[in-house]
């Protein structure tokens, strides 16, 4: 069996890439940021590399996981690949390099190499996972009454299964002879974004066809990332050499039938943006127009902590600022787990304060935390819609 160093193998097409790879009885050399999948962790022929392709700058960088490797398959999203992978392939003797690209990446440096390179620039990939770009179609089509669509939906796509993109990969990776060539693999049909979504609200089995047309920033509000450009490569779908003919949407879907998991999460996801916004102004308005502490409570505080002689105005500034940082950083990308954890400590530090400050002990002290009990969950809800992973 074969060795293959996967980019990108956490992401959208990496990891069913990784998948079929392992499927096949192959190795699997994963280079990806953040962690290892637990579900990968158990697996012998998978090892896990955590990295920034955008850091790994030199040929020292790539040389060690190349060596013995088979032939390298790119499927991370940066824009422009390292030209010391290339370098590095040609150095340890990888001549094959599979890249999996859109129209946005930048792939003339590739070209101009004398790899044995095949890219691979696929149409609208989806897949039935609530995973990728398919989230937003599913959140988009499971909108309750209606189908929520940016613009009018007639952008016209060509949209491939996720398993059929997947399938041609494996092939060009095991058929050598197939190379220095673009591809560009797309369904057997030309749909507009409308039919699209139409499709999977029926593959969902969630009642009603008509759709709500709203503006793209409305849409990015809602937490929902939109489709501008068609995306129409060729109107003859690619079979390649190896790999068979792409199924159609219907196909796919009624082979693969939704499940009452797939419509809660389609559902629920539209819920993380609500959340996010509510968390927002909990704590600006905490931060900012109602203080926790008053100057009073402020000096019984510093008192107690033994800080009397601090102006309790700072320190009601400084509880102040902090709630206003948390609410600031619940509207970024920043890490899930730490801001739920940053959050809930806050709260309970909050509520164990004024507990103190008012003296209160024993059932007394229960009262306030238990008040703040559905808060608490409200966080917890929020950290686990928000990883749409």
């Amino acid at each position: 069996m074969a060795k293959f160093i996967v980019t990108g193998a956490t992401g959208f097409i990496g990891r069913h890439v990784v998948a079929a790879l392992l499927e096949r009885r192959h190795t699997v050399i994963g280079v990806h940021r953040g962690p290892v999948p637990p579900s990968l962790s158990d697996s012998t022929r998978f090892e896990s590399v955590e990295a920034d392709l955008t850091k790994m700058k030199s040929v020292e960088d790539w040389t060690p996981l190349l060596d013995g490797a088979d032939a390298v398959i790119n499927c991370d999203d940066s824009l422009t690949t390292p030209p010391a992978l290339f370098k590095s392939c040609r150095k340890t003797g990888v001549t094959r390099l599979i890249q999996v690209s859109n129209m946005q990446r930048d792939d003339d440096a590739l070209m101009k190499t004398d790899l044995d390179w095949v890219i691979v620039r696929p149409s609208l990939v989806y897949a039935r996972g609530f995973f990728g770009g398919t989230s937003s179609l599913h959140s988009e089509a499971a909108f309750p009454g209606s189908i929520l669509l940016s613009g009018d939906g007639r952008q016209r796509f060509q949209p491939i299964y996720i398993g059929d993109v997947v399938g041609i990969i494996c092939e060009l990776c095991e058929a050598s002879s197939f190379s220095r060539k673009v591809i560009e693999p797309v369904g057997p049909e030309t749909l507009t974004l409308k039919e699209i979504l139409l499709k999977l609200r029926r593959w969902l089995d969630i009642p009603g066809q008509t759709t709500l047309s709203l503006p793209g920033w409305l849409l990015s509000i809602l937490g929902i990332d939109q489709i501008h450009a068609e995306d129409t490569a060729t109107t003859h779908p690619f079979t390649g050499l190896y790999a068979p003919a792409a199924r159609s949407m219907n196909d796919v879907l009624v082979a693969r039938a939704s499940n009452t998991g797939d419509r809660r999460t389609a559902r629920l996801a539209l819920l993380a943006p609500v959340l996010t916004g509510a968390l927002f102004l909990t704590w600006v308005i905490l931060g900012l127009l109602e203080p926790v502490f008053n100057d009073v409570q402020m000096r019984s505080l510093l008192s107690i902590i033994g800080l009397e002689s601090v102006d309790p105005k700072i320190g009601t500034w400084i509880t102040s600022g902090w709630a206003l940082a948390i609410g600031l950083l619940v509207t970024t990308t920043w890490r899930t787990v730490m801001l739920a954890v940053l959050q809930v400590l806050t709260v309970i530090g909050y509520v164990g304060a004024l507990s103190v400050i008012e003296s209160q002990t024993g059932l007394e002290s229960i009262g306030p935390l238990l008040k703040s009990g559905p808060f608490i969950l409200l966080i917890g809800v929020w950290a686990t819609l928000r990883d749409q992973r």
